[in-house]
C-alpha cells in the first residue's frame, strides 16, 4: 500500500458542457472538487449558485421512492430462492437501459406517487371500514320497515315507529304489547303491532292505533320508554342495501388497490434505479453549487492522484473547449491522502462522499466526487 503523489486540478470550461464534464468526472471516481466559494465571492463575473432546493428534491424524491418499495414489499414482497438469498448481488445496467431510464425518470417519478396515493387510499378505506359496518348494523333491525321514519300513517290511522328495551325475563311479544299498551290507554278503539326486529336487550316495533286515539297512545309509549325512530324521510329498507353497496364498494375497492400494487411491483427495478440515479442528481446538483460561474464559463478546482491524470485527459477529451490546468500543491499546503491497494487508486476507507473527514494526523481524507448507488451498479454504463 502507498500513499499516491497529488496534484492541484482547475477546469475551465464552457457552461454548455458542465453537465456532461461533470457527469465524465463521476464516471472517473477519481477527482475530488475543493469547495473555494469564497474565492470570488464579491467577483462582478463569477458567482456561485444556490443549488440547494434542486438538491433536497433529488433527495426528497429518493426517499419517496425508497418509501413506495416498502409499499411493494408490503402488498406484494419480493421472492428469493435460498441461492439469491445467499449470493445477492447489485443489478448492472447496460448503456441503453440507463439510458432509457434515464429518460423515463419523470415517468417514473409519476409511478412512485401513485404507489404512494394508493397506498394512502387504502388505509383511509381500510379505517372506514369499521364506521360503515356499524352504520350497516345500525340499520339492519329496520330493514323491514319500507316507509320513511317519519312515516304517520294513513287517513284513518297512526304509525308510531322505534324500539324498546327488553330485559331478558321480558317477552315483549306482540300479544304482551298490546294488552301493556290497552291496559295504560283506557278507552281506545284498538291498536295494532307490526315487530319489525328482535334482538337480545331490543325489540324494533311499528304501532299501529287509529288517529282519534294516537295523542293517548303516544303518551302511554313514552311512559312505557319508547325510543322513537328519528324523525327521518329515510326509508331503512333502501337505505339499509345503499350502506351495504357502499360497504361492498370499499371492501372491493381494498381488493382493487392491491391487485394495482401487485401489479406495480414489476416497477421495481426501474424504482431502484430512480433511488440510484436521484442521489446521483444529488451528487452532481450539489458539487455545482461550488463551482465558481459566469453566463458562459465555469471554474473547477479539486485534486487529483497524478496516476489517474492519463484516465482525466481520456475522459473529457471530447471536450474541446475545456482548458486542463495541473500543479503541485503550493508550500505548506496538505492535500488529500489517497492510497495505491494492489494497483489500484482507492481513497481512504473507500469513502464516496463531498465532506471532509478529519484524521488524527490532521490530514484530509480523500473524497473524490463519485457515485454512490444501493441496487444497480453502472460500471458498464459508464
Amino acid at each position: 500500500m502507498a500513499v499516491l503523489s497529488m496534484k492541484r486540478l482547475a477546469l475551465f470550461g464552457l457552461i454548455k458542457d458542465l453537465d456532461p464534464i461533470l457527469e465524465s468526472l463521476q464516471r472517473l471516481h477519481s477527482v475530488e472538487i475543493i469547495d473555494d466559494r469564497s474565492t470570488f465571492k464579491n467577483d462582478s463575473v463569477f458567482s456561485y449558485e444556490d443549488t440547494g432546493r434542486q438538491v433536497d428534491t433529488f433527495e426528497t424524491n429518493a426517499a419517496h421512492a425508497s418509501d413506495s418499495l416498502k409499499v411493494l414489499e408490503k402488498y406484494s414482497p419480493q421472492k428469493y430462492s435460498f441461492v439469491q438469498r445467499q449470493f445477492k448481488r447489485e443489478n448492472v445496467l447496460d448503456k441503453s437501459q440507463f439510458q432509457q431510464w434515464v429518460k423515463e425518470y419523470d415517468n417514473t417519478l409519476a409511478v412512485i406517487d401513485n404507489i404512494l396515493s394508493l397506498e394512502k387510499e387504502l388505509k383511509e378505506i381500510e379505517a372506514a371500514i369499521p364506521s360503515a359496518e356499524a352504520s350497516l348494523e345500525e340499520m339492519r333491525p329496520w330493514i323491514k320497515l319500507d316507509v320513511p321514519f317519519n312515516y304517520e300513517g294513513t287517513q284513518d290511522t297512526r304509525f308510531f315507529v322505534g324500539s324498546m328495551f327488553k330485559s331478558s325475563n321480558d317477552a315483549l311479544d306482540d300479544k304482551s304489547l298490546i294488552e301493556t299498551i290497552e291496559e295504560n290507554t283506557p278507552g281506545i278503539v284498538g291498536v295494532g303491532i307490526k315487530n319489525l326486529a328482535s334482538t337480545e336487550n331490543r325489540v324494533y316495533i311499528v304501532v299501529i292505533c287509529h288517529r282519534r286515539d294516537a295523542q293517548n297512545i303516544k303518551v302511554t309509549l313514552e311512559h312505557l320508554s319508547f325510543d322513537f325512530a328519528p324523525d327521518s324521510e329515510m326509508i331503512p329498507s333502501k337505505e339499509f342495501h345503499l350502506r351495504e353497496n357502499h360497504l361492498k364498494e370499499l371492501k372491493g375497492r381494498i381488493n382493487t388497490i392491491k391487485a394495482q400494487l401487485k401489479s406495480l411491483s414489476e416497477e421495481r427495478d426501474r424504482i431502484k434505479f430512480f433511488i440510484d440515479y436521484s442521489h446521483i442528481c444529488k451528487d452532481r446538483t450539489g458539487v455545482t453549487s461550488r463551482l465558481a460561474i459566469s453566463k458562459h464559463t465555469f471554474i473547477l478546482n479539486g485534486w487529483i492522484a497524478e496516476k489517474d491524470i492519463d484516465d482525466l485527459n481520456e475522459a473529457l477529451s471530447d471536450h474541446k473547449a475545456l482548458h486542463i490546468e495541473l500543479s503541485d500543491p503550493a508550500p505548506g499546503e496538505k492535500p488529500p491522502i489517497r492510497f495505491e491497494i494492489s494497483g489500484r487508486s482507492v481513497p481512504i476507507g473507500g469513502v464516496i462522499s463531498f465532506s471532509e473527514k478529519i484524521h488524527s494526523g490532521g490530514r484530509r481524507e480523500f473524497t473524490p466526487f463519485g457515485i454512490h448507488t444501493k441496487y444497480y451498479e453502472f460500471e458498464e454504463v459508464f
